[in-house]
């Protein structure tokens, strides 16, 4: 899981042109757009890894889901053998391909959900 404590990032600066506080080239000096890069590249990689760990949840509940219906096929093909005298083999297949289908259309349909959904800055630089 995301740790909460505290994070100390590294930055590395290469470019023959910067600036540094002293001669003994210690530290970059903290121009305004310098700082401004820096920002903007932990933004870019907060995003990155929000999408990662997004995805990662969304795999865990998409197993654990499948995992859920799974669990009752066993006592549902029981509960139908008794009722039809169907074969249970053959109903714990269709019961297993009904699940994935179903699991298969929730899953098409949060995505679509999440494509139509606009991203943050989009709407902003829309209207500006």
């Amino acid at each position: 899981k995301v740790p909460t404590g505290p994070v100390v990032v590294f930055v590395h600066v290469c470019s023959v042109w910067a600036p540094f506080t002293s001669e003994s080239k210690e530290a970059v000096a903290s121009y305004e757009v310098i700082i401004k890069e820096i920002k903007l590249g932990l933004q870019e990689a907060a995003r990155k890894l929000s999408l990662y760990l997004s995805g990662v949840m969304k795999a865990e509940l998409q197993a654990e889901r499948r995992s859920i219906f799974s669990r009752y096929i066993e006592e549902t093909v029981k509960a139908l053998e008794e009722l039809t005298g169907a074969a249970s083999k053959a109903l714990a297949e269709k019961l297993a391909q009904i699940v994935d289908k179903r699991i298969q259309s929730k899953e098409l349909e949060e995505n679509q959900e999440e494509e139509a959904a606009p991203v943050e800055g989009e709407a902003e630089a829309e209207d500006g």
